[in-house]
């Protein structure tokens, strides 16, 4: 997701890189989190007493995506492939999977909706790879980098459980036919979980340099039921 996606951005998330980010950085200040919510409830409660009926119901969220049947799956499939998504490339997804036009005014709805699940799938994916970090910290205490003894940790079926949620969504038998693509997503489980060593040892945050790995897995082709996610053009509808 780009910075572009976030509308009104205030001044004080510039640095952040998306919604997953901003959540991320409120999750740490409390205060601010529970002053926010009190504000929204307050907004809330005040449109609900002036707003009729009929007009209470316009304002409601109804998942466009329900509607029209996303197949969720395509989007966990397309996590294997890359985090970093941008909203053409959301767009890209929704056209191929709910078979729409560009011009749909549904568009915008589904591309919310998708990014929604995308920012479950990075919360899930982070506090389970920093998990397995300190997994791997507590086993081998005298471990340091260059961290020799991390590749019989992550490849004794570690990188499978970090992915589960995703694995399931793609045509299994197929891609465990596919030793490159196996072997590929081991690496970048690897990548992922030594970048979060040593930014714990430099006390910095990993989320920024996590991001780099997708160079890991940009290129597979993630087989699915659908085969959308293989077919997709990922360097040209990415930032990068």
């Amino acid at each position: 997701m780009t910075n572009n996606s976030l509308p009104n951005r205030p001044k004080q998330f510039k640095q952040l890189d998306n919604e997953f980010d901003i959540a991320l950085w409120l999750a740490h200040y409390k205060r601010i989190l529970d002053l926010a919510t009190n504000i929204r409830n307050r907004m809330m409660t005040r449109i609900d007493k002036v707003s009729d009926a009929t007009s209470i119901s316009t304002l409601s969220h109804k998942p466009v995506s329900k509607l029209l049947k996303i197949d969720q799956k395509e989007c966990k499939a397309l996590f294997l492939r890359t985090r970093n998504n941008s909203n053409l490339l959301y767009e890209e997804l929704i056209v191929r999977v709910c078979k729409i036009a560009k011009s749909d005014h549904r568009l915008g709805s589904l591309i919310k909706d998708v990014g929604r699940w995308y920012n479950t799938y990075h919360y899930k994916f982070h506090v389970a790879a920093v998990r397995l970090a300190n997994e791997f910290r507590s086993t081998n205490k005298s471990a340091k980098e260059p961290y020799d003894e991390l590749d019989g940790f992550v490849f004794n079926k570690v990188w499978k459980q970090l992915l589960q949620m995703h694995l399931k969504a793609t045509d299994l038998a197929k891609l465990k036919k596919d030793s490159e693509t196996f072997k590929k997503l081991g690496v970048f489980v690897y990548q992922v979980i030594k970048t979060i060593l040593i930014a714990q040892d430099n006390n910095k945050d990993p989320q920024n340099a996590i991001r780099k790995c997708d160079e890991y897995t940009i290129n597979l082709k993630i087989l699915t039921r659908l085969e959308i996610v293989k077919s997709l053009a990922m360097r040209e509808l990415l930032d990068y």
